[in-house]
Formats: C-alpha cells, sequence, structure tokens
C-alpha cells in the first residue's frame, strides 16, 4: 500500500533491523529515501520487542509522487539491506 504525503500533516515512518542500538550518536545515523536525505528522529532499542532496533525518519514533502523509492539506512558507516517504499 503506497505511503500518501499530504502538505498539511508530517509523514514519520518506522524501520526495523537490529545492531542499530549500539551506534556511537543519533548524528552517524543517515537514511535516504529515493536519495533524499531524511531526518532520522529516533535510533535505537524498539519497545516491547527484545532484541530489535528501530529507526523512525520523517519523510519531506520533496517525496510526494515519487513512487517506488530505495530506502538506504546507514549506522555509524554501516549499510543496511536497502528496502523499498512507495510514495504518492
Amino acid at each position: 500500500m503506497p505511503i500518501l504525503l499530504a502538505i498539511a500533516k508530517p509523514v514519520y515512518v518506522s524501520f526495523y533491523g537490529t545492531g542499530i542500538r549500539n551506534r556511537s550518536s543519533l548524528a552517524n545515523v543517515t537514511v535516504t529515501v529515493h536519495g533524499l536525505s531524511v531526518p532520522v528522529l529516533y535510533a535505537g532499542p524498539a519497545p516491547n520487542f527484545q532484541g530489535l532496533d528501530q529507526v523512525n525518519v520523517s519523510l519531506l514533502l520533496g517525496l510526494i509522487g515519487a513512487g517506488e523509492s530505495d530506502v538506504i539506512l546507514t549506522a555509524d558507516g554501516k549499510a543496511a539491506n536497502t528496502v523499498t517504499i512507495n510514495i504518492q
């Protein structure tokens, strides 16, 4: 199901993985969506899920209509597997 971006409301997306909680700082976690760097709001343990980490990002309005978009997450220089989301 596509993610609908609208001017009137912010859209936040969470990604899950492992090994992210050991990052040196939040500033060393980067995420690009469709080649555009997006703000990383949180990167650490996922609440209520032992051993699982969570990264929360805010999608920018510049992504409206991007369609199928690669998401590249890097923590302390180590890239996670690329995933794809669909943005309307």
